[in-house]
C-alpha cells in the first residue's frame, strides 16, 4: 500500500453516470456498525489503495466524520453517543469514486447500498452526462439564457457564475446555475473539462436532487441495477438509462427564442420545444468499460519514494561508471532521463501540450 497514490483523472473523456450519492443507514449493534464501516472503507481502498484513513475529526451533525484520500467519507454516530444521530450513518460518494469504476461495478454497488439491511434513505444523488466538442459551449448557453432564448422548464430563477472581461466575454469557461443553493432540484451547466485543463472543450449537464427526490429516483435506480446485476458487462445500461430519464425530467432545456425579449406566457413550456442541441446531447452512449479516474503517484512523493529507495545505488553506480568510462555524470543524468522519458503515455503528453509555461519550452531548452 503507498501513502504517495492519488487519484487523477485520465483525461479528455464523455460520460453518462452518477456523479454523487449520500446515503443514510441505521444500526442497532456495534457488529453492525462495524460491518458497514467496513464495505465502504474497502471500497476507498479498491478505488485508491493508500492503507488507512484520515484521522477522524467531529462534525456538525455526528459524532465522528472519516475521511478516505479517495474522495469517500463516512459519518457516524455510535450507539451509545449523545447525539440526535446516534445509531446512524452517512456515506458520502463523490464523482471521483464513481469515475473510478466500471459499469458494472457501479451496477454491483449500487444494488449492495440499496439490499444492505440497515439502508434507510438517500439524501442527494447527482446524475450528470458529459460529451465532448459539444454543438453550443457553455459560454453561449450563459448568453442564450441571458438573452432569453433558452430555459429549464420548472424554474423561476437562474444565476450565472463566472468573472467577465471589460468586452463582456469570459476570463475562463462559466457555469450556468438553475436553482439556488438550498433547492432540493438544481441543474448546473458547465465545462468540465476546464478544471482538468483538457485540451478540447466538454459540456456537463447535472442535476443535483437532493431528500425525497432523491431517494424516489434512488429507488427506480437500484431496482432496474438489480435486474441487470446478472448481465455481461456491455450489456448494463440501467444506470444510463435512470441518469437520462433524471436528467430529461429535471433539466428540461427548452428553445424559448420565440419570447426572446418579452414575458413568457403561463403555459409557455406546452409550445416550447426541447433545446436541439440538448436532445442531441441526450442520445449519447456512455461506455460501460470507461474509467475517468485512476490511480497514479504524485511526482514529488514519487521522487521522494525513489530517492529513498534507490538514491544510493543510483548515486554509486553513476560514480563507478563515470570514472570507468571517462564521461561527465551529467552525460548519465541526461541518458537516465531519456530512458525514463521512453515510458511516457500519451495522456502525459497531452499535459505538457496543456500547460502555460512562462515561456516557450523547446527539446534544445531541456539541454
Amino acid at each position: 500500500m503507498s501513502k504517495s497514490l492519488e487519484l487523477v483523472s485520465t483525461g479528455p473523456h464523455e460520460s453518462v453516470r452518477t456523479d454523487w450519492l449520500s446515503n443514510t443507514f441505521r444500526f442497532t449493534s456495534a457488529d453492525e456498525e462495524s460491518d458497514l464501516f467496513a464495505y465502504f472503507y474497502d471500497l476507498g481502498e479498491k478505488v485508491l489503495p493508500v492503507g488507512e484513513l484520515l484521522p477522524p475529526r467531529s462534525g456538525k451533525h455526528y459524532q465522528y466524520v472519516y475521511e478516505h484520500k479517495s474522495g469517500l467519507s463516512i459519518e457516524t454516530s455510535p450507539l451509545d453517543s449523545t447525539r440526535s444521530t446516534r445509531g446512524s450513518m452517512l456515506v458520502n460518494l463523490p464523482g471521483s469514486i464513481w469515475g473510478a469504476l466500471d459499469a458494472q461495478e457501479r451496477n454491483y454497488l449500487i444494488t449492495d447500498i440499496r439490499n444492505w439491511p440497515g439502508f434507510y434513505r438517500t439524501t442527494r444523488w447527482d446524475a450528470q452526462i458529459t460529451v465532448l466538442q459539444p454543438q453550443v459551449l457553455v459560454e453561449e448557453i450563459v448568453n442564450l439564457v441571458e438573452a432569453g432564448k433558452i430555459w429549464v422548464a420548472g424554474f423561476s430563477q437562474q444565476n450565472p457564475w463566472g468573472q467577465r472581461k471589460a468586452d463582456g466575454s469570459f476570463t475562463e469557461p462559466p457555469s450556468q446555475y438553475f436553482g439556488s443553493p438550498s433547492s432540493d432540484i438544481r441543474v448546473r451547466i458547465y465545462d468540465h473539462g476546464a478544471k482538468h485543463g483538457w485540451p478540447e472543450p466538454s459540456l456537463r449537464v447535472e442535476v443535483q436532487i437532493r431528500k425525497q427526490y432523491a431517494t424516489d429516483h434512488f429507488h427506480r435506480l437500484a431496482r432496474r441495477c438489480q435486474e441487470q446485476r446478472d448481465n455481461p458487462p456491455l450489456l448494463i445500461n440501467a444506470e444510463e438509462i435512470t441518469v437520462k430519464d433524471a436528467l430529461a425530467q429535471h433539466a428540461d432545456i427548452r428553445d424559448t427564442s420565440r419570447w426572446a425579449g418579452r414575458e413568457r406566457p403561463k403555459k409557455w413550456r406546452q409550445t416550447a420545444p426541447v433545446a436541439d442541441w440538448w436532445e442531441e446531447m441526450l442520445q449519447h452512449r456512455g461506455d460501460p468499460a470507461k474509467l475517468s479516474h485512476r490511480p497514479e503517484v504524485s511526482f514529488a512523493r514519487a521522487r521522494a519514494a525513489c530517492h529513498l529507495q534507490y538514491g544510493r545505488k543510483l548515486a554509486k553506480g553513476w560514480m563507478v561508471e563515470g570514472l570507468q568510462r571517462e564521461v561527465p555524470i551529467s552525460d548519465l543524468l541526461i541518458r537516465f532521463f531519456m530512458e525514463c522519458c521512453g515510458h511516457l503515455q500519451q495522456t502525459d503528453l497531452l499535459e505538457l501540450h496543456r500547460r502555460e509555461w512562462s515561456e516557450p519550452v523547446t527539446v534544445t531548452s531541456w539541454r
